[in-house]
């Protein structure tokens, strides 16, 4: 088992690949900027805890294969949102939540 805690700094993110098993993991996206207003993420889960937190002025789409797992986006649905970001990926018994700030 192990904890970590990831701060994404990037001018032109387009792509990134999340592989975590057996962990707990944080990543924070609010110092970046999209190539073309949109990324794609792909997450590969087994037995972890996954949270990525997000500027409020993006949208989320998640397209994730899970068994036995929770994914939990809390969006709301009322703000404006500028930049787009596609999440794809398979969980296996674990839990994937989405904050914004």
């Amino acid at each position: 088992m192990s904890s970590s805690v990831r701060y994404v700094k990037a001018s032109n993110l387009e792509r990134v690949a999340i592989n975590a098993r057996f962990a707990s993991l944080k990543i924070y996206f609010d110092n970046v900027e999209l190539q073309n207003d949109e990324a794609n993420i792909f997450i590969n889960g087994s037995l972890s805890e996954i949270m990525l937190f997000f500027p409020r002025e993006w949208k989320v789409f998640v397209n994730i294969n899970s068994v036995f797992s929770e994914v939990n986006t809390g969006q709301e649905e009322e703000n404006v949102f500028e930049k787009k970001v596609y999440i794809n990926g398979n969980l296996n018994l674990s839990e994937l939540k989405i904050r914004y700030i």
